[in-house]
């Protein structure tokens, strides 16, 4: 994928067995060299500077893909991508929503950051969201359109149009602390 890296990129993690050296400039990384894009993350922006070149990254295989029509002219390259993806997404699914894709345009797709703030809670970084400009957001991307304008609606709590017993959510424990994934669901 082509991406403009916009500066140099060098971090060495001998234990964690990570090695970023990327020169900055217009360059086509290959699979190797885009782990060790979208893993960076040792500049002053931190984890949202990481975020922000993962966008970019999506964001320039998105436009190949959809510029091309590549990956709907390819049953292979389809192939391809569900063998290295781990779901537990129905093949009819992952049909369905390749059909959807379809008529996918870029100008419909953004990507963007929670509005909010990072902080250290304990020795651990975290990014605290700024609630009313989240709720601003969530009405302006997943309330219906004509809902948005009610000011009856804007003055309540949002409530999801989303029926919860289609909602799953997996809690993983990465932090290493034995049974957090277990307080954490509770």
């Amino acid at each position: 994928v082509e991406i403009n890296v916009g500066k140099k990129m060098y971090y060495v993690d001998k234990a964690g067995g990570l090695y970023i050296n990327i020169k900055p400039g217009k360059q086509i990384l290959n699979g190797k060299k885009a782990i060790q894009y979208v893993r960076f993350r040792h500049d002053k922006l931190g984890d949202i500077g990481r975020i922000k070149r993962q966008q970019k990254f999506l964001n320039a295989i998105l436009n190949k893909l959809l510029k091309k029509g590549l990956i709907f002219k390819s049953p292979s390259l389809i192939k391809d991508v569900f063998s290295i993806l781990e779901t537990n997404m129905t093949t009819q699914t992952a049909l369905s929503l390749i059909d959807f894709a379809k008529n996918i345009k870029k100008e419909d797709i953004s990507f963007g950051t929670l509005p909010g703030e990072p902080k250290y809670i304990k020795g651990i970084s975290y990014w605290i969201a700024d609630s009313k400009k989240m709720n601003e957001i969530v009405r302006k991307y997943f309330l219906p359109l004509d809902m948005d304008k009610k000011s009856d609606i804007i003055k309540k709590e949002i409530t999801p149009i989303v029926k919860y017993e289609n909602i799953k959510i997996q809690i993983l424990n990465g932090n290493g602390a034995p049974g957090m994934a277990a307080k954490i669901s509770k």
